[in-house]
């Protein structure tokens, strides 16, 4: 490559605060791990999307037969070991297609979906409809073997320690009874998960994108585990003044148990209203907190 590769201002600062010295380090080799990406897969590289991923640099390429994809390098500080697997097993269903990957260096050569637009520049209603029609269809995926992906289970120990750790730490911010609600309910509903399948992890309406295929989700973060915990990002992100209406509809729209939509929706808020608190991000340690409280005072946990 013979001009400077361009960093998305954003990802460059989210790697950072995030990731300290780790996130530092990999802003100074991405040059590197694009350029040896280039070679390995025989690609024009072009400037990258702005305002570009959070915690990966991800640009639109040209492939040696003249095809369009996507190259995406992803922070080693946002470790995500399945994401390749992931979309390999999921093989276009629902998903944009892996067409090869380095998994050593976080490096995905992706199908590029065109026009591109994203799920986030949609109305609620709008929004949650495709967010709901591309869970369908990755759900309807037959899941793998137990032992190719983490089950959820790891990653609700990893929440819960991880949340009791923040809430000790800072200054009684929630009220431990809500905290505790939100421990139950992540020991509950692990516990009772029945209806298994290969989640996303991630689906909130950033993540979905509109290709010729028609509308497809990005960025996962695949693990084996309960379908309706796959409900709780999307909802986590809205203003939920009617969680009744929407928790309903994602019950219906999936055939799932909607106390236990909110029940994930609930204790994921709590956890990422202490994560918030903990980096100083006031803001949205109220958003997530409000969402918590919009949930309670209608029920539905």
């Amino acid at each position: 490559m013979t001009t400077a590769l361009r960093i998305p201002d954003r990802l460059a600062h989210i790697v950072v605060s995030e990731f300290g010295d780790v996130g530092r380090d990999w802003l100074a080799r991405l040059p590197r791990l694009v350029a040896d990406a280039a070679g390995a897969w025989q690609l024009q590289v072009g400037a990258p999307f702005e305002p570009g991923g959070n915690v990966g640099w991800v640009a639109p390429v040209r492939r040696a037969d003249g095809s369009d994809a996507a190259l995406k390098v992803e922070c080693p500080g946002h470790r995500n070991p399945w994401a390749a697997r992931g979309l390999h097993h999921w093989a276009g269903r629902g998903a944009a297609r892996l067409l090869d990957s380095d998994e050593a260096s976080q490096v995905l050569l992706l199908e590029r979906c065109v026009p591109g637009t994203n799920g986030d520049e949609l109305d609620v209603a709008t929004g949650n409809e495709v967010v709901a029609s591309v869970l369908a269809e990755l759900h309807a995926v037959e899941p793998p073997a137990e032992d190719e992906f983490e089950p959820l289970a790891m990653l609700v120990e990893r929440f819960r320690e991880t949340m009791w750790d923040r809430f000790d730490r800072c200054e009684r911010p929630v009220d431990r009874g809500v905290v505790a609600q939100a421990d139950e309910l992540f020991t509950s509903l692990t516990s009772s998960s029945t209806d298994i399948v290969l989640l996303h992890g991630d689906l909130g309406p950033g993540n979905v994108v509109l290709s010729q295929r028609g509308w497809l989700a990005i960025d996962p973060y695949p693990m084996l585990g309960d379908r309706a915990f796959d409900v709780k990002q999307v909802l986590s992100l809205r203003d939920l003044r009617d969680a009744r209406e929407q928790v309903a509809f994602f019950a219906d729209r999936l055939d799932l148990d909607a106390r236990r939509i909110a029940g994930w929706t609930f204790a994921c808020c709590v956890k990422e209203a202490l994560r918030c608190r903990s980096v100083g991000d006031a803001r949205g340690f109220r958003k997530f907190l409000d969402r918590t409280e919009q949930l309670s005072s209608q029920r539905l946990v």
